[in-house]
């Protein structure tokens, strides 16, 4: 499987002399439901995984399981609210997720 978006580039991940720890997938799934389980075997030099997602809230379990299993939701802002209270703190924002990578990647910067 490959991932559907790989930061800051291909050729960086490719690249074994690139610092793993400056790289970051994102996978775009409009739902999670087991989808998000594919993710887990994408991108083997990325440790933490990446998932934007449509998807209007998941429960507390499933989002502990997910969660537990490495993966950080990157949600729309006017989606948070649908998720339940306690998880909504542990959502990125599709802007917050870009900042992250454009940190971590001066040559992104623009």
């Amino acid at each position: 499987m490959r991932p559907d978006f790989l930061f800051p580039s291909q050729a960086a991940y490719r690249d074994p002399a690139f610092p793993a720890e400056r790289l970051r997938m994102l996978a775009a799934k409009t739902t999670l439901k087991e989808r998000w389980g594919q993710v887990l075997r994408e991108a083997d030099r990325i440790p933490v995984k990446h998932i934007l997602t449509l998807q209007e809230g998941v429960s507390e379990s499933d989002f502990r399981e997910i969660t537990g299993a490495g993966i950080v939701l990157v949600v729309p802002q006017a989606l948070h609210q649908r998720f339940p209270k306690p998880v909504r703190s542990s959502l990125l924002t599709l802007e917050a997720f870009l900042a992250e990578v454009r940190l971590l990647s001066p040559e992104l910067r623009a």
